[in-house]
């Protein structure tokens, strides 16, 4: 009688976590957020910022779907679809701190040499943004159990700056050197490293 307890005992946990599995596995393994849509919506902003400041590339995305996978990827594609746009306007307003810097106005040889760098960059780089973020929410709609997913999609601040700044050098090695000497590109370094300052400390 012992034996057959023992193994009574073993067989029910077993079920159990089955159970826990597949109950994991129905909503993709997603970890659902305890504060509320406004909470949430503010924190990827707040990240978001802060990747476009130090010079990155980022955007948010959202998605909602009766699947949590399917809000997933709806998220993701909402997010890639601004990235291109958000780096070229990142670049021209570099590339306007700069000319300001250097006293020329519409300086042709600046502008081509950075739109070359920047279009060579978006076409190499931006395939390979990362979810730096993701978060979901469960709610009823209708009766009906609905997953909104937030993906924060993004290309880390120095893994864009080393990509321009190569891209750049190619270009044009003379704008490469005015650029790396100016106020503008360390404005532009010392951002990159008070977010990669705060986001390892927060990791640590």
């Amino acid at each position: 009688m012992k034996y057959k307890s023992i193994n009574t005992i073993m067989t029910t946990l077993c079920l159990i976590t089955i159970i826990m599995f597949l109950g994991n596995c129905a909503t993709g393994g997603i970890k659902k957020s305890g504060g509320d849509r406004v909470d949430m919506e503010a924190d990827f902003e707040a990240v978001k910022a802060d990747i476009l400041a130090a010079g990155g590339v980022a955007d948010v995305g959202i998605g909602r779907k009766t699947q949590a996978h399917r809000a997933k990827e709806h998220a993701r594609i909402n997010a890639q679809k601004n990235l291109a746009q958000i780096f070229e306007v990142n670049i021209q307003n570099l590339t306007k701190q700069f000319e300001e810097e250097l006293g020329e106005n519409e300086d042709v040889e600046v502008n081509e040499a950075f739109s070359s760098a920047t279009k060579s960059v978006t076409k190499q780089k931006l395939n390979f943004a990362i979810a730096k973020k993701t978060d979901y929410l469960e709610e009823t709609v209708n009766g009906k159990k609905m997953y909104t997913c937030y993906v924060l999609m993004a290309i880390e601040p120095s893994v864009v700056n080393e990509s321009f700044m190569d891209e750049l050098k190619n270009k044009n090695k003379k704008t490469y050197e005015r650029f790396r000497a100016s106020e503008a590109y360390k404005e532009l370094e010392n951002e990159i490293e008070k977010y990669e300052t705060k986001y390892n400390d927060e990791n640590r």
